[in-house]
């Protein structure tokens, strides 16, 4: 089945309708319809309006007009189907006789929607220079990025090969350069497989009574045989300086370590090493000097920190202090600083609980279990937390017992 030709194909011939298919996308309606109605009668606008509905395919009903001002009327209507018709579905319309065709002199420009659109045009070239030029700023400084790329690049592959990499562990990757910008050397490889053995033993074995002050480029002395070679002789042979590659290195003072206290080599040559037993640690000492009256070198009396509960809630804390004064008089002799502070319960409880601050000598007297009243629970307070303190807790003042 052949494919039925696209309406735009088919030619007509027409003046007006000519005119206004070629101008309506240059010009406005207001300046075109004053055009035709000064160039064409009403009949040939009318004539002119029935031959587009008979030949444009579209959905627009073009109704007859009857009341004054019908030229008019039908040329806007001639507009809207030009503009919201597909063109594919209109004729092309040409014009045979040009002297029908009207001039567009500057008598039909509206010069005021001409400046308009000058200026709308202005703005526009101005905002597509500005993004021109920030597309240009862009692209400058991408090129120099990647010419510093280029010359970073350049510079490692040029540069000799990173000599203090790991190259017999997991370090073998941690160099700055690449192996596929730079590859090593024969002689460098060669170099590296001689100092395993020195970069495998990177430990110092030293006294710490006697560090060692020697710097690092003096020669340490060879080992007497080698059957009796330790693992502290192989230690100093990696102190031996590199080979020299025209960089100066500073003598750096080694700190002491641990040394080993007794070498034992056996028949297959292996030597034993011991470990230094470790020294007790230090611990407290307390000195019993006796001072006189007069001095005024003061010692802090150690204190303790009991928890007492499962008192009454209408018991107040002078009525603690109270009871714990009457019951230490005739059980403690010399005076005693109490501080008694409540303890506020996460939960809902029908009673309270205190923490009560003595000195530490007296302990097992406020922990006998004849010294508090039957029903009350007593024991060692671990650690005062601050959270486990009332907001409204009373800090009474020491009471000294006579």
């Amino acid at each position: 089945m052949a494919c039925q030709p696209k309406r735009s194909e088919t030619v007509v011939i027409h003046e007006l309708l000519a005119f206004v298919q070629q101008k309506l996308d240059v010009m406005d309606q207001v300046s075109l319809e004053q055009i035709l109605m000064t160039s064409f009668t009403e009949d040939e606008i009318i004539q002119a309006k029935k031959v587009l509905a008979d030949l444009a395919v579209t959905q627009i009903r073009l109704i007859t007009r009857h009341r004054d001002g019908r030229g008019k009327k039908d040329l806007q209507d001639i507009f809207r189907l030009f503009n919201e018709t597909d063109p594919d579905d209109i004729p092309t319309f040409v014009a045979r006789d040009l002297n029908k065709l009207p001039p567009v002199t500057f008598d039909h420009v509206d010069v005021t929607r001409l400046l308009k659109d000058i200026t709308t045009l202005r703005a526009d070239i101005t905002d597509i220079r500005s993004k021109f030029e920030e597309s240009e700023r862009a692209a400058t400084e991408l090129r120099n990025e990647v010419n510093m790329l280029r010359n970073i690049i350049a510079t490692f592959a040029n540069s000799p090969p990173s000599q203090n990499v790991n190259t017999t562990r997991g370090n073998r990757n941690s160099s700055h350069i690449s192996p596929m910008i730079a590859t090593p050397s024969r002689d460098t490889v060669c170099q590296r497989v001689d100092d395993r053995e020195t970069r495998a033993t990177s430990v110092v074995i030293a006294s710490p009574s006697q560090p060692l002050t020697e710097p690092i480029g003096t020669p340490p002395p060879k080992p007497t045989s080698k059957q009796g070679k330790t693992f502290a002789d192989v230690a100093r042979k990696s102190l031996q300086p590199a080979p020299s590659c025209g960089r100066k290195r500073k003598n750096v003072e080694i700190k002491s370590v641990p040394v080993v206290t007794q070498d034992k080599i056996d028949k297959d040559g292996f030597t034993l090493v011991e470990k230094r037993r470790r020294s007790r640690p230090v611990c407290n000492q307390r000195r019993t000097a006796k001072i006189n009256a007069s001095t005024t070198l003061r010692v802090v009396e150690p204190t303790i920190q009991l928890y007492i509960s499962r008192l009454d809630k209408s018991t107040s804390e002078e009525d603690v202090l109270r009871f714990v004064e009457e019951r230490s008089r005739c059980r403690i002799e010399d005076p005693i600083s109490l501080h008694l502070q409540r303890l506020e319960s996460n939960r809902s409880t029908n009673f309270k609980s205190y923490v009560l601050q003595v000195p530490a000598k007296h302990k097992e007297t406020f922990l006998a279990p004849d010294f508090w009243p039957s029903g009350i629970i007593n024991r060692p307070y671990g650690s005062l937390l601050q959270t486990n303190i009332a907001s409204i807790s009373v800090a009474l003042p020491h009471s000294k017992i006579p």
